[in-house]
């Protein structure tokens, strides 16, 4: 079967017997010199996938598409190039198992992509892959397909799929029914079985989330007053109170913690995304609004002797304000960003698995032990976030202080979602999935926050 590797480091450049650096080839001094390679904007790309085939060789073309991926867009999250090269390797590898020449398409009825269509099919039948899956895999081997045909020139006897144009109607940011066109193949198209707006036990935002309800809530947060981990109780708070995404917090940073807020802010602001060392989806610039005692609490943290002991083990930053404000024992990010300098270093990247490990581990344990078998993902937080937001804001909706437009908006703009129609679907969720004790979900937002902290996180002193 195909198989892939990662290179933690491939230097960019262009071989020449005219001036520029020497380099080495297997460790031997090559007869060449490196020049600057001004096709790529970037001089080096760290944890780069390199695909082999069956019998170990180099699978050249898709490792030239995925060159050309970061020859596009010098600023590929390793993430993004990591999961193609997955893709086009389970491709590689369903051709090479059913003598598939993936170049050739002699017969319609032979076309590597329709039969690969078929394939995943059958996987989703059996239940074998989600239907997200079957999309995107099958989309990876059709851009793989796009790219031999306009760059490297290949041609195919009969079509690989039959393009349409279709009207895509959505809600924009400001509630305005907009449409655009969009182009789609038909082999890549694969038909949503859910409602569009909500299923019964979840919320699509991002992934499949379940808003957890008031006691559900509780019962998290004294388990975790049992476990006594600062770091995940903090986590934790932050995920409840800001809707913020495992990534975003877990690449937060010590400079985010600076501000001396004052007694009349109730929310202290903290830019994400492009642009700042704090990640989140698809680099969206953005803000997360931390509550102000969540905020102190933290400072609290990064001035005290555990953070001290995990920050000395951590690998160090020039600048101590670019430290990640959340370590593991180790000193190691909970989540490291894409950027991050030292990402190299590592054999596998946090990528926040340690707080689900956490989750379905340790936490989970302490809630049976509770009595209280809840079902849930760390990401079911930022649903909860919005639903506990959205449930605080509709008594001032029923008053007629404010419209149920304002109060989506407001919603909105806190899970900083491209559009309405997202945000609706924690109406339509609300609308239809009843809690089971809906009537505590009618209490002052602010003083829930305030309660959680007292409660489960004890005085300032206690740090």
């Amino acid at each position: 079967m195909a198989s892939k590797i990662i290179l933690p480091t491939i230097e960019l450049f262009s071989p020449s017997t005219i001036g520029g650096e020497p380099f080495l080839i297997n460790d031997k001094k090559s007869n060449y010199l490196k020049q600057e390679n001004k096709d790529f904007f970037i001089e080096e790309y760290r944890r780069f996938p390199i695909i082999f085939n069956n019998d170990g060789s180099q699978w050249f073309l898709a490792n030239r598409y995925l060159l050309n991926r970061i020859k596009i867009n010098g600023n590929e999250k390793f993430k993004t190039l990591e999961s193609i090269a997955s893709d086009l390797m389970q491709f590689k590898t369903w051709c090479e198992d059913n003598d598939v020449d993936y170049l050739k398409a002699d017969r319609k009825i032979s076309t590597p992509t329709y039969r690969y269509r078929h394939y995943l099919e059958g996987l989703g039948r059996e239940g074998l892959i989600a239907r997200g899956t079957m999309k995107r895999r099958i989309g990876t081997a059709c851009n793989f397909y796009e790219w031999l045909k306009d760059s490297e020139n290949y041609h195919f006897k009969f079509p690989l799929w039959k393009e349409s144009i279709f009207i895509v109607s959505y809600s924009n940011s400001k509630g305005q029914n907009v449409s655009k066109n969009v182009k789609s193949k038909d082999v890549a198209r694969v038909k949503n079985t859910t409602n569009s707006l909500a299923i019964e036990d979840f919320i699509e935002d991002g992934g499949k989330l379940k808003p957890l309800s008031t006691d559900e809530q509780k019962s998290i947060f004294k388990a975790l007053g049992q476990i006594e981990n600062i770091e995940f109780s903090l986590i934790f708070l932050l995920a409840i109170t800001t809707g913020a995404r495992i990534q975003t917090i877990g690449t937060l940073r010590v400079g985010d913690f600076k501000r001396v807020s004052s007694v009349k802010e109730k929310e202290i602001k903290i830019r994400t995304g492009y642009g700042t060392l704090v990640a989140t989806k698809y680099e969206k610039t953005g803000l997360i609004y931390v509550p102000r005692e969540v905020y102190k609490k933290i400072q609290i943290y990064l001035a005290s002797e555990r953070y001290e002991k995990r920050n000395k083990k951590a690998l160090p930053f020039q600048n101590m304000d670019h430290q990640y404000a959340f370590l593991t024992t180790r000193g190691n990010p909970f989540y490291i960003h894409p950027s991050d300098q030292y990402l190299d270093k590592y054999d596998n990247p946090p990528d926040g698995q340690s707080i689900r490990v956490f989750v379905s581990g340790k936490l989970k344990k302490c809630l049976k032990q509770n009595g209280n078998n809840i079902d849930f993902r760390f990401h079911d937080l930022r649903a909860s976030y919005g639903m506990n937001l959205l449930d605080a804001l509709m008594p001032l909706v029923n008053n007629g202080e404010i419209t149920l437009t304002d109060a989506l908006s407001h919603v909105r703009e806190r899970l900083n979602h491209n559009n309405l129609t997202t945000t609706e679907r924690y109406l339509n969720f609300k609308t239809k999935h009843k809690m089971k004790e809906k009537q505590q979900y009618q209490i002052n937002f602010e003083n829930y926050l305030i309660n959680l902290l007292d409660n489960n996180l004890g005085s300032d002193s206690e740090f």
